[in-house]
């Protein structure tokens, strides 16, 4: 039987959504969360060199190396943290009860190293690596999802001129050395997150419904 590429997305679609959690449900947990006055981080993680594996090695290289990548994503961080799919090959990653600099940067270096990891599919060897966004509502009370989400997004955006692989606090937080880490081209015999050692395990997920409903709005517009 023929197995169409649109047949594979999909199917590749709805296995990620068994893995993460709905786009609307962590949009509604952040707005929660902001409403509550709760402490927590957000981290925006985009999948460097993702793109190079599917327009070099196909549909089916890419959808594998997107399952592994969720798998990996959830073995890092805990039970109770959250986890979506914002975009093709970005994600969010909320962490409840985080309001440590430190512990943002053991997170994001563990999710880094889990990523860089090589992917095989028996035959061939594919790498990629993240760069990382974070941004703790502890340092910007009374701001908005919408706003939150923003500080994420110029972290992220930091951290891919810093040269990938890394990960960056928002602008106007004290990362500091902890909140910096070595770069990890794909391609390399040892990517630079994963020649680290392992940290120990990571580190409660939780506005109004309209500003909810704006925050997935633009998440919605980012994933098209």
């Amino acid at each position: 039987m023929t197995v169409t590429i649109a047949e594979l997305l999909l199917y590749a679609g709805a296995v990620l959504a068994l893995f993460l959690t709905p786009g609307p449900v962590w949009v509604a947990l952040l707005a929660r969360a902001v409403q509550a006055g709760d402490r927590f981080a957000l981290l925006h993680l985009d999948l460097d060199f993702f793109k190079q594996v599917n327009d070099t090695h196909g549909h089916a290289a890419g959808d594998l190396v997107l399952r592994a990548a969720a798998r990996r994503m959830l073995s890092v961080v805990r039970a109770h943290d959250v986890i979506a799919r914002v975009g093709g090959d970005e994600f969010a990653v909320l962490l409840p009860g985080i309001d440590s600099a430190g512990t943002v940067s053991r997170v994001a270096r563990r999710l880094i190293a889990a990523l860089e990891e090589p992917v095989t599919d028996g035959a061939q060897c594919f790498r990629i690596s993240a760069s990382i966004g974070a941004t703790l509502s502890r340092d910007r009370p009374g701001r908005t999802p919408a706003a939150i989400l923003e500080g994420a997004d110029r972290a992220l955006y930091a951290a891919k001129a810093a040269g990938r692989g890394r990960h960056r606090l928002d602008a106007g937080q004290a990362a500091g050395p902890a909140a910096r880490d070595a770069p990890g081209p794909a391609g390399t015999a040892e990517p630079g997150a994963a020649a680290q050692a392992r940290a120990a395990a990571p580190h409660g997920p939780v506005a109004t419904e309209a500003e909810g409903a704006r925050v997935a709005q633009g998440v919605a517009m980012r994933s098209r």
